[in-house]
Formats: C-alpha cells, structure tokens, sequence
C-alpha cells in the first residue's frame, strides 16, 4: 500500500528493514523448533524417556516461535492498514487467528519459566 501522497511501502527503507527483520525472525524461530524438534526425536529414539526437562524445552521453543509469529503477523496487520480491517480480509483472518493461538494455555509465557529453572538445576 502507499500512505496519502506518498510512495508505495515496499518502496521505503523502514518498510525493508522491517520486512527484512521479521522474515529473519520467522526463519529462525522455525528453525529452532524443527532442531527441538528433531533432537527430541532423536533423544526418545536413543531410548531416553520423555523427562520433564524435553517436555520444557518443546513448549518453551513452540511458546517462542508463536511470539514470533504473533509479532510479524502484528507487523503485516499494523501495516496494511485500513485493507486489513475490511471484510473478507485474509489479513484479518490470519490476524484474529494468531491472536487466539497465542492466547492458548500451551503456548503461556510461563513456560519459559520452567524452561529457567530446569536449564539453572532448580528443578
């Protein structure tokens, strides 16, 4: 979109910068929970059982990568503008969407709490 009199978003750094940075941010939260992923699935098929500490860090890297996703879904929200808001909207979809996942009971920031405990040994 173009903001009244001026050019298109795509077209200012600002906009770049920040497109840039959120494709970063989501790349790396995906990465990490397919490397939590994958490492946990490697560790139960070693045989080690499903401990407190593997279900922690599970929650805590999908807890992070919905945060992640919550903000970029906010940025692309925020700016579209009034587009956004109208109905039928993908945008808006995937934003109330987003917002309801991330207010799941799974995805609690707490989780990062217990997470905290385990990685200092005092849990």
């Amino acid at each position: 979109r173009a903001r009244i009199g001026g050019t298109a978003m795509r077209d200012e750094q600002v906009f770049q910068r920040a497109f840039a940075e959120n494709t970063l941010a989501l790349r790396a939260a995906r990465l990490l929970v397919h490397d939590t992923i994958g490492e946990i699935v490697r560790r139960l098929e070693g045989g080690e059982p499903m401990s407190m500490q593997i279900q922690h860090e599970l929650v805590s890297a999908v807890t992070y990568q919905t945060r992640v996703c919550m903000d970029i879904v906010e940025f692309a929200y925020m700016a579209s503008g009034s587009a956004g808001l109208r109905n039928p909207s993908i945008l808006q979809r995937c934003f109330r969407d987003m917002c309801v996942g991330a207010q799941h009971l799974y995805v609690d920031p707490r989780t990062f709490d217990a997470m905290g405990k385990g990685l200092l040994g005092l849990a």
